[in-house]
């Protein structure tokens, strides 16, 4: 999307996950203001998993988010690039414990 990203404040325990404090996503040119914001991103996991390479998620959290959509006279909204197009989705990633050990498929 090409958007900036601001975090306020990070807080990273390598024992049990991460915060972002004060994090914001601003709207695509030529739009202004934030596209979305939130108190906190909070990703909590567990160790123990962690250590035998599986995550385990305890705790995925947006704390108070707020979610700005804007559309201009065209009818082109900030869900769209600068140019009006769609922005395409992110690929879509398997889950790795159905990757394949050999890292070819």
């Amino acid at each position: 999307m090409g958007a900036d990203v601001r975090v306020e404040g990070m807080d990273i325990s390598l024992l049990s996950g991460v915060t972002l404090r004060g994090i914001a996503i601003a709207n695509p040119r030529p739009w202004t203001g934030d596209f979305l914001a939130a108190e906190a991103f909070v990703l909590r996991y567990r160790l123990r998993p962690l250590l035998a390479g599986r995550v385990e998620v305890e705790r995925l959290a947006l704390e108070k988010p707020s979610l700005a959509l804007a559309m201009n006279a065209r009818g082109v909204s900030t869900t769209r690039g600068s140019a009006g197009q769609r922005v395409p989705p992110p690929p879509r990633l398997r889950p790795a414990w159905r990757r394949c050990p050999c890292a070819s498929c």
